[in-house]
Formats: C-alpha cells, structure tokens, sequence
C-alpha cells in the first residue's frame, strides 16, 4: 500500500515504473484508523524506490493470511469505494 491519496497514474509510477498508466488501473482509499479497527497493524516501510510504503500485517505473529483476514481487509476499502484516477 501507499500512504497518502494518489491518483492511479501516480501508484503506477511508484509500483511498476510506468509512466503510462493502463486504463484498467485503479486506486482504492481507506485510512489508518479504519485499519486499526479492524486490528490490522498498520507500519510505514519506506524503501529507495517508494518512500511512502506501507505494510498491513493480520492481527497475529505469523503465517499466511487466512480467508477472513483477506475479507476483512478488502471490507476495509468498502467504505470509500473503488475508483478511476
């Protein structure tokens, strides 16, 4: 994830190095407190190609995401919805 409200063309930029985006690209918005309500732990994880990276890990230590923690995240965007940038 990327922190802070980009359009499509910029996420593409920053995750494929594309200066063109696909007209199929999309972004989807939901914010940290909304995350954390859910008990997703929410870390900033910059790195040299993407300073505003972010990390969503499930609610326990470690493993694979289960069925409900992968539903649980995608309910996390229904709140704002999916749209065109």
């Amino acid at each position: 994830m990327i922190r802070g409200r980009i359009t499509a063309a910029e996420a593409a930029i920053l995750v494929r190095k594309k200066w063109t985006p696909d007209p199929r690209d999309r972004v989807r918005y939901t914010t940290v407190g909304h995350l954390r309500r859910l008990k997703f732990d929410v870390v900033h994880t910059p790195n040299p190609s993407n300073p505003d990276h972010v990390s969503v890990r499930a609610p326990r230590v470690e493993g694979p995401w289960n069925d409900d923690e992968r539903a649980a995240l995608e309910k996390a965007f229904d709140l704002y919805g999916e749209g065109a940038a």
